[in-house]
């Protein structure tokens, strides 16, 4: 019994269901007549020979004229491999012909690729997305925590930090002495580093170098904004100012 996966993988390889039918029943018994493939298979007889002839044309069987004429399958590992070959010249050739008609217009137009740029509005949608992006970083993040934010951050980013340092995560923190009572429960992550400035204005977090949040406004009297992207040059900037301010930061102690 071939199991209806198999038959599902053999459609994707152009053959219909009939085809499927006649094509197993042959591989099952060997040389069979039109007619003990209709038995074999339970395929109707008006259609059997057009089925046949498809899968002759498809190079999946072998036919021996004579009376009877008979028909053979060819090895499925033969006949596998040459129409996987046959697909994939095709989609080849298919690809190079779409490629040099359409990325010509493309060029003209002077398109170019729009980087990911979203504007984040509040203080409780800036702190959800700082915190979101700690929670899937992967090898490195910097944290600048302004002022603003820092009782919200203080509060929310404890058993976050704890779970990415414990996975050898390397992790920069610049912020407010405030900060330092989180800090000391730390202090044995030797990937971990803490520096203070009095006043923090601005701040956000980059992500694996490829990722950033950046704090746009932070005056009282207005909506808070930040942007969140992965735009290349904005990381970039992004690492140069932190680095920055890093250099000219407190050392924890």
């Amino acid at each position: 019994m071939i199991v209806s996966k198999i038959k599902n993988d053999l459609m994707k390889f152009g053959l219909t269901q009939y085809e499927i039918k006649a094509y197993i029943a042959l591989i099952s018994h060997g040389r069979l007549s039109a007619k003990e493939i209709c038995q074999v298979a339970n395929l109707p007889y008006s259609k059997i020979h057009e089925i046949l002839n498809r899968l002759e044309r498809k190079g999946w069987i072998e036919i021996e004229i004579g009376r009877p004429t008979y028909y053979y399958p060819k090895p499925p590992k033969e006949v596998i491999e040459a129409t996987k070959a046959k697909v994939i010249e095709d989609i080849q050739s298919i690809a190079n012909r779409l490629i040099d008609e359409l990325q010509p217009i493309f060029e003209e137009r002077g398109i170019k690729e729009k980087p990911d740029i979203w504007i984040i509005y509040g203080k409780e949608n800036i702190i959800r997305k700082i915190l979101d992006i700690i929670s899937y970083v992967k090898n490195e993040i910097e944290i600048a925590i302004p002022t603003i934010l820092t009782e919200d951050l203080n509060l929310n980013i404890e058993p976050l930090l704890t779970s990415i340092l414990v996975k050898g995560i390397k992790v920069k923190i610049l912020a407010t002495p405030t900060f330092k009572q989180i800090a000391s429960k730390h202090r044995s992550f030797k990937n971990l580093e803490i520096r203070y400035r009095d006043q923090m204005f601005g701040g956000g977090i980059i992500k694996d170098n490829e990722e950033i949040v950046l704090l746009l406004s932070e005056r009282p009297s207005q909506t808070l904004l930040a942007i969140w992207s992965k735009h290349t040059l904005l990381t970039t900037i992004g690492k140069a100012y932190f680095e920055s301010l890093w250099k000219d930061a407190a050392y924890d102690t």
